[in-house]
């Protein structure tokens, strides 16, 4: 099976929402109680949820930051990305999470993926990840790619 994307909406609660009227036309509009956005009532997965995902861990990121995403045994990890002179120059040092499994808070309850490869930096050998990068393979030239995406299992 290929892993796909998850297409997620995010549902607003226009519960709080005042109602106005379009002095012209009589017609009615909802007003948002803060004047900016309306507040998140939760998240809504289109379709069916699918077993096997790949979802970048900038998505992941900005769901835990919102609340509608919550994940397990978070790690931070750290690994190089500059030149094989200097592969810990500082403006290229790549901080990437990992963690064990992502938790969508849905309206329907939540959807647990269970994580079975990390983003991160990785040693390649004939197109597979073959184990995490280190310095010294950067200073030698070993090949290697940088994942930034999360794949992972439903949960049963």
């Amino acid at each position: 099976m290929t892993r796909t994307g998850l297409v997620v909406r995010k549902v607003a609660d226009m519960s709080s929402a005042i109602e106005k009227y379009n002095h012209t036309t009589g017609e009615a509009l909802l007003e948002k109680p803060n004047g900016d956005t309306w507040p998140l009532k939760g998240l809504q997965i289109e379709g069916e949820a699918p077993s096997e995902i790949r979802v970048p861990m900038s998505w992941v990121s900005r769901g835990v930051d919102e609340g509608w995403i919550i994940v397990k045994n978070e790690q931070v990890k750290r690994y190089p990305g500059g030149p094989p002179d200097k592969p810990w120059r500082n403006d290229k040092v790549h901080t990437i999470f990992h963690c064990d499994e992502i938790v969508l808070k849905t309206l329907d309850g939540d959807f647990v993926y269970k994580v079975v490869a990390q983003p991160g930096k990785y040693v390649m050998e004939e197109g597979v990840r073959v184990r995490e990068a280190t310095a010294t393979d950067v200073e030698k030239g070993v090949p290697c790619q940088t994942f930034w995406y999360f794949d992972a299992d439903l949960a049963s």
